[in-house]
């Protein structure tokens, strides 16, 4: 694996076990409780992080898989990556895009982190088997921020875990 690959797993590995812990640390009623009308319990956000790693890195392999020309990465390509790191660093809530789906009412804490721990070995296979020479190219289209290299986006899902850090120790200490 590239070593800033693994740097970045190393990190999102981290907060797959933080949020993990936080969320087996509350009673099943807590998990499932969210704290006010149109808010997630801890579950529902603990299941919208898996969804997102998970639906990032299906879209990269049908992206790859899809036999597409990549182009390399450009000043735009930096720039949105940029405006979508810091966007997620601010205090502000953002709709989630349509491709991660509805949101379920109810969530089994266990189901996800099963889920979650089978996401997070296939992103590791996937990264050790990268191609070195799309490491420069553009293979995620972020819905918002446009097409992202490989480094941006694992620099996205850390920037997106840490902007739900503080909502989820809200959720634990509730």
């Amino acid at each position: 694996m590239h070593p800033s690959f693994q740097k970045k797993y190393t990190q999102l590995e981290k907060h797959r076990q933080t949020y993990t812990a936080q969320v087996r640390a509350l009673s099943p009623d807590q998990q499932q409780k969210p704290p006010g009308e149109g808010q997630w319990s801890a579950a529902q956000l603990y299941y919208h992080l898996w969804k997102v790693e998970n639906t990032v890195l299906q879209a990269i392999e049908a992206n790859l898989a899809s036999g597409r020309t990549h182009k390399p990465v450009s000043f735009n390509t930096r720039y949105r990556s940029f405006l979508l790191n810091l966007a997620l660093a601010l205090p502000f809530k953002f709709k989630v895009p349509k491709m991660i789906g509805d949101m379920p009412p109810n969530v089994s804490v266990a189901e996800v982190e099963e889920k979650w721990q089978a996401t997070s070995q296939q992103w590791q296979q996937f990264l050790e088997k990268f191609p070195e020479h799309l490491q420069q190219k553009e293979i995620f289209k972020h819905p918002r921020a446009g097409l992202l290299t490989m480094n941006q986006t694992l620099q996205f899902l850390l920037e997106h875990a840490a902007h739900h850090k503080l909502q989820m120790q809200k959720l634990v200490t509730a």
